[in-house]
């Protein structure tokens, strides 16, 4: 299932203005939906893949309330981005796809990476990244 999310801080000067917005924000969803949503285009989740999608879930929720503690430890009070990408479906065992995704950020194929260790790795376009691991589970 493709999935694209935006996130925006929007300070409205009235509370007409906040549903005049909400309204024509919902107006405009609707108009894209009906544009592009095709009833004959067969989508969703077979009944083998629930419980791996219960399983992403799990382990989402606790992505984003890791990332939600880093921002309230050291960023609160600062504007912030949200950036969500969602890749389609590899056909490959979670821990080779785990393997994969470390090599290409840079990593040793083999690291052991525990919460608290320290990383500086340079991926092969030469981006450089320094820090500390906040979460690190292995498939």
């Amino acid at each position: 299932m493709a999935t694209f999310a935006l996130q925006t801080d929007v300070r409205f000067a009235t509370a007409e203005d906040r549903m005049a917005f909400t309204e024509e924000l919902a107006n405009c969803m609707a108009r894209l939906v009906a544009k592009y949503h095709d009833d004959e285009t067969p989508g969703g989740f077979g009944e083998d893949a629930w419980k791996d999608e219960i399983a992403t879930l799990d382990s989402g929720w606790r992505a984003f309330l890791a990332t939600l503690r880093n921002y309230i430890e050291r960023h609160r009070g600062e504007s912030r981005t949200v950036a969500h990408f969602r890749h389609p479906v590899v056909p490959l065992p979670r821990p080779d796809a785990f393997q994969r995704m470390l090599t290409a950020f840079g990593f040793d194929r083999n690291a052991t990476m525990t919460s608290g260790d320290r990383f500086d790795v340079t991926t092969k376009s030469g981006d450089r990244f320094q820090g500390v691991v906040d979460v690190s589970r292995r498939p």
